[in-house]
């Protein structure tokens, strides 16, 4: 019999499930995995999307950021208030340092502020950006520049400074004696010690007391304005055209007159003495008068208006004379120069002595002891300092024996300045003619002594305010290179 061939099942599978159920659950989980692997895909751009943005911004706030460190750098140099290293952590926040070279080539740096001789000055600036990147992405966070300056060459070495004549612990003026000055705002300050003008005198400068008192004697004469600390007395004829500030008493007589406005603690006139006008104090501060500066002499700091540096000659023994040929000892002509007498036990001028300057000279010795009937010209304008150093703060240190005194009848003549630095007592002798300036311990000015004041100063001091510098303060000169330095 044959074998039937069987038949299509044709019923219903108990589990109620056609046999292509399967196959569709399998197209189901193959459209949710592709749709996942876009969304995946989605996400990942836009979180890409999003670091990349947020690092750009980052990158361009800190870039930002960095050169305004760079900014303010060197507006502090060109101030005079030049940094190390200065930070804002507010925005835009950076960090810029400072730094300088001696040599205009070369990669040889020294951290701090640019000193007089520097060639190059360097400022690196970090900034960091407002806002940080995110999603993993720091590399905008922050960005560092270097930037190079070159130093123009200064047009000044000495910076013109200073009172007429500055007594650390008080000045004597003898009868007689008189300051005149084609220059407003001449002074004379005494930042402690008392000031006496005896009779004759005329002064053509405000007067400063900072920490003593002011005795005018018969018949001197102020055209100028005066401030004392402590009392303020006015004698036998004695004039004042100008104001009065003291903050204690003020006394007038004896025929006394002052011209402007008196104010003090308590006001006195006496026998025919006269005030224009007085008010009480009112705790106005008095001027201030600087402390006594340190002045180191270094040759390198001495640079003429020319931008020359000074040539230096050296003299020494027991006694050095300041003859002619001393004082034209520079290697070319009209060479200005520095005569280094420190060793010298004494440097003196010989009286009856006359010496002509070519150049500008600097003398530096402990002591200087000059005789009478002397002349120093010049036929062109020249400047000379004599220089006792001292080191050894704070007022005046004048070293064991040193002193500074200059005869009668010692004459500057015109187109010749001289400027006295000495920590040491100061006399200057009767019927002297000095034209530049004093700044010593206790100067005491002889009869009949005629001084005029031409502006001077010394290098690296501010002898207005007491400050030493040793940094240059001015604008830098152009910019050399600028570059990335972010890695």
């Amino acid at each position: 019999m044959p074998t039937r061939k069987p038949y299509p099942e044709t019923r219903t599978p108990k589990h109620g499930l056609t046999p292509d159920h399967g196959g569709a659950l399998m197209g189901v989980i193959a459209i949710m995995a592709v749709t996942m692997v876009v969304a995946m895909a989605g996400a990942g751009a836009s979180m890409n999307a999003l670091s990349f943005t947020s690092s750009t911004r980052a990158a361009v706030q800190a870039q930002a950021a960095a050169d305004t460190g760079v900014d303010v750098a060197t507006a502090n140099i060109a101030s005079g208030a030049c940094a190390a290293s200065v930070s804002r952590v507010n925005v835009p926040a950076f960090t810029a340092t400072t730094q300088y070279s001696m040599s205009g080539t070369g990669v040889t740096w020294n951290n701090g502020c640019p000193v007089p001789g520097a060639q190059r000055v360097r400022i690196v600036s970090t900034g960091k950006g407002a806002a940080t990147g995110v999603a993993g992405n720091a590399s905008g966070n922050t960005r560092t520049v270097e930037a190079i300056y070159e130093v123009p060459e200064p047009t000044m070495g000495i910076e013109v400074s200073g009172a007429a004549i500055y007594g650390s612990v008080g000045a004597v003026f003898g009868a007689n004696f008189g300051l005149d000055t084609g220059e407003t705002g001449a002074r004379i300050e005494a930042h402690s010690g008392n000031v006496t003008c005896e009779g004759n005198n005329w002064i053509n400068a405000d007067v400063l007391v900072s920490a003593g008192s002011l005795e005018m004697d018969s018949n001197c004469k102020i055209r100028g304005d005066v401030w004392s600390r402590d009392k303020v007395t006015l004698l036998g004829n004695s004039y004042l055209d100008g104001d009065l500030w003291s903050q204690a008493d003020v006394e007038v007589g004896g025929n006394g007159v002052v011209t402007g406005t008196v104010t003090a603690k308590r006001i006195r006139t006496k026998d025919n003495g006269v005030i224009a006008t007085s008010a009480p104090m009112t705790g106005t501060p008095l001027p201030a008068v600087p402390e006594w500066v340190d002045f180191a002499y270094r040759a390198g700091d001495w640079v003429d208006p020319a931008n020359r540096p000074f040539a230096v000659a050296t003299m020494g023994g027991f006694n050095c004379q300041l003859d002619a040929p001393d004082l034209l000892l520079s290697p070319a002509p009209a060479k200005p120069l520095i005569l280094d007498a420190s060793t010298c036990v004494s440097v003196k001028i010989s009286g009856n002595t006359t010496l002509a300057l070519t150049a500008d000279v600097v003398v530096v010795a402990k002591k200087f002891e000059f005789e009478g009937n002397t002349s120093i010209l010049a036929e062109t304008e020249q400047n000379l300092w004599f220089v006792t150093p001292d080191t050894t703060g704070p007022g005046p240190t004048c070293a064991d024996g040193g002193r500074f005194s200059v005869d009668g009848n010692f004459i500057i003549h015109p187109k010749v300045a001289a400027f006295i630095y000495t920590p040491c007592p100061l006399t200057i002798g009767a019927n002297t003619v000095w034209r530049g300036q004093i700044y010593a311990a206790n100067p005491s000015i002889g009869d009949n002594t005629r001084f005029t004041y031409i502006p001077m100063g010394l290098p690296g001091v501010d002898l207005d305010d007491g400050t030493t510098g040793g940094t240059i303060a001015a604008p830098l000169g152009g910019l050399l290179s600028l570059r990335d330095l972010t890695s």
